[in-house]
């Protein structure tokens, strides 16, 4: 199986343009689950608590999520010194900032290379056990306090703003004077796509704003659907992109689809269905590592980098090869 993963602005309109085009890596755990959905046997249809694990939904993506370097989970708006949720600063985002400009250049190395064993998008071995597990951004401005979180982790830990808001800013190092704020909302939780790990689920929509949209795919120039290829397409929207910068940006991005095995074993049998909070198990399937920060942005003349993001889709494509 190949894959490519592509980046664009404006996707659908007329002005949309590539901005980003490389080749995937298919993790072990995609080959993982393919021997287990070949070896699961026809006969449990006839076994009515076991007839669902049947269902192709099982085996295939069900979620996408996405990181920076390790590093970065213990920098940025992680640090102790880019966060306020006390006093005057209550439910306030900041990062220090050595330049004047008003956008963000998060501190970070490079990824970790992709290696087709791994399991998580990062090693991670600070924070939070979902952290260690999973090496991603987390949910947990949105979701933090049904997890018992106070407002300081709430704010360390991140990385995606809630629906109602959250005010961004970026102060000076050295004087602590604001450079620039904006207050942001996130499309990943105002639909409710995002569960407080930072797995985006699903969505059969059709619209890559409310959630991961799964269709087979035309090859271009062609009117019939090629054989084996499948398309999976995300739009990160503004909002959520503006305050992923301030956490260290986007290095990664993941396929994943469910952990069969530790769900069972833990007496969780299908159907499975998304929940924010009861959560699932998921198993790597592809990784993409970037060399280019997808929130990357500049200042535009008068216009501040921090207040002038737009909305950029990805999509990743799957072509199975005989």
């Amino acid at each position: 199986m190949k894959g490519i993963v592509e980046i664009y602005s404006d996707y659908g309109l007329p002005s949309e343009q590539l901005l980003f085009s490389e080749n995937n890596t298919i993790v072990d755990g995609f080959g993982e689950q393919m021997a287990i959905l070949m070896t699961t046997t026809p006969s449990l249809s006839r076994v009515s608590y076991a007839s669902a694990l049947l269902d192709t939904s099982n085996y295939t993506v069900r979620a996408i999520s996405f990181s920076k370097d390790a590093a970065g989970f213990s920098a940025n708006a992680h640090a102790a010194d880019g966060i306020a949720a006390s006093g005057g600063r209550g439910g306030q985002v900041w990062v220090g900032s050595d330049s004047a400009t008003s956008s963000y250049k998060p501190s970070v190395t490079l990824p970790s290379f992709t290696s087709p064993t791994d399991t998580s998008l990062e090693v991670v071995t600070d924070g939070l056990s979902a952290i260690r597990e999973y090496g991603q951004n987390l949910n947990l401005l949105r979701y933090g306090a049904d997890l018992g979180l106070t407002p300081s982790q709430r704010v360390r830990y991140g990385c995606w703003p809630p629906s109602s808001g959250v005010n961004l800013q970026i102060r000076s190092n050295s004087t602590s004077a604001l450079i620039v704020s904006a207050t942001v909302s996130g499309t990943f939780n105002t639909v409710s796509s995002m569960d407080w790990r930072g797995f985006v689920n699903t969505t059969n929509t059709g619209n890559p704003l409310s959630g991961l949209v799964v269709s087979a795919y035309s090859l271009t120039g062609t009117t019939t659907v090629s054989a084996g290829t499948m398309k999976h397409t995300i739009t990160i929207a503004s909002g959520d992109l503006a305050c992923a910068n301030l956490y260290g940006g986007i290095f990664s991005i993941g396929l994943w689809g469910l952990d069969l095995e530790s769900l069972i074993c833990d007496g969780r049998m299908p159907p499975y269905s998304f929940n924010p909070i009861n959560t699932l198990d998921y198993k790597l399937f592809a990784k993409k590592s970037l060399t280019v920060d997808l929130t990357r942005i500049a200042d535009n003349g008068s216009s501040a980098g921090l207040t002038n993001y737009q909305n950029l889709t990805l999509v990743w494509v799957f072509r199975f090869v005989t």
